[in-house]
C-alpha cells in the first residue's frame, strides 16, 4: 500500500506478473511458455488490451522499419514459427517441441515486476507480446473447421474441437471464468482494436454466458453458402413517415422517420 500525503492508503499498482498470474495462476511457480497456442494468445493479448499497448505498436510498425520490406519479412517469420509450433504439437499425451519464441517469452517473464502501466513504454516487451499473439494465431489456423476425414489426423483440430464442445473455449490451461478464446469468423477491415490483430482466434471477456459451440459438418473450410432474401420486394414512398416524438434537440435539418411494410400472405410460398 502507498501512503498518500493526507494519510489515506492507496493500493499499489498491479504488476505485469500479477496481472498475468491472475489469468494463468501456475505462472507464480512455473514460468514456462504455455504449450497450447490459444492459451498463449489469450494471455498475451489480454495484457496488450488491458494496457492499450496494441495501439502504441501501430504508430511505429514494423519492428525493423529500416529493413527493406520489413513487414513482409516479419509476416513470413511469423508464418514459419506458427507452422513449426503446430508441427510440434503431437496431442494431449505427447510432449511438445517448440522453442521458436523462447527469447520473446523470456522478455515477458523479465517484465513481471514492472507496474502494469509501464507496458506501453516498454517497446521490447510490446514487440514480444504481439509476436507471440501472431504466432499463436497462425498456429491455430482452421480451429473452427469440422474435424478432418478419417485418416487425416490433425491434433490441433481434434483438441480444439473437443475443447470447444466441452468448455465453450479453446483454452486448456486458462479457466473460462478468467477469459475465453474462441475461433474467429471475421476480421474487421476498418478501425483499430485488439479484434483487428488476428485471423483465426478471438479474445472474449469472461461473463456469465457460456458459449455452446455447434460445428456445422456440412460446411467446407473454404466456402460458405448463404440464401439472402431481399425484403421488402418493393420500396415505395408511402412506407416512410416523419416522426418528431423522439427527435429531441436535433438541428432543424435533422430528424427521424419510421418505416412500415405489410407482409404478403404468400411470403412463404414466394421464398
Amino acid at each position: 500500500m502507498r501512503s498518500a500525503a493526507w494519510g489515506v492508503n492507496v493500493p499499489d499498482e498491479l504488476t505485469i506478473g500479477e496481472f498475468l498470474i491472475g489469468i494463468l495462476p501456475r505462472l507464480s511457480s512455473d514460468k514456462s511458455l504455455p504449450w497450447w497456442p490459444p492459451d498463449c494468445f489469450g494471455l498475451c493479448l489480454a495484457l496488450l488490451k488491458r494496457t492499450g499497448a496494441y495501439a502504441v505498436l501501430s504508430r511505429d510498425w514494423p519492428p525493423e522499419p529500416r529493413q527493406d520490406d520489413a513487414l513482409r519479412a516479419w509476416r513470413d517469420k511469423v508464418g514459419e514459427l506458427g507452422a513449426a509450433w503446430r508441427k510440434g504439437i503431437g496431442g494431449l499425451e505427447t510432449q511438445w517441441s517448440f522453442d521458436g519464441l523462447a527469447s520473446e517469452w523470456k522478455t515477458v517473464c523479465q517484465s513481471f515486476d514492472l507496474p502494469l502501466g509501464e507496458t506501453r513504454r516498454q517497446r521490447a516487451l510490446c514487440d514480444a507480446l504481439i509476436k507471440i499473439v501472431a504466432v499463436a494465431d497462425e498456429a491455430s489456423e482452421g480451429v473452427s473447421a469440422p474435424q478432418p476425414e478419417a485418416g487425416e489426423y490433425d491434433p490441433v483440430l481434434y483438441i480444439a474441437s473437443d475443447t470447444l464442445r466441452g468448455w465453450g473455449t479453446l483454452c486448456l490451461d486458462i479457466d473460462g471464468s478468467r477469459l475465453l478464446v474462441l475461433p474467429r469468423k471475421h476480421t474487421p477491415q476498418s478501425g483499430l482494436t485488439e479484434r483487428s490483430l488476428s485471423l483465426y482466434l478471438s479474445l472474449c471477456e469472461a461473463s456469465e454466458v457460456t458459449p455452446q459451440w455447434q460445428p456445422s459438418p456440412f460446411l467446407q473450410t473454404d466456402s460458405l453458402n448463404l440464401l439472402l432474401i431481399p425484403w421488402p420486394f418493393e420500396v415505395v414512398v408511402n412506407q416512410f413517415q416523419e416522426t418528431t416524438d423522439t427527435a429531441g434537440r436535433l438541428p432543424k435539418d435533422f430528424g427521424f422517420f419510421t418505416f412500415t411494410t405489410d407482409s404478403p400472405e404468400d411470403l412463404t410460398e414466394r421464398v
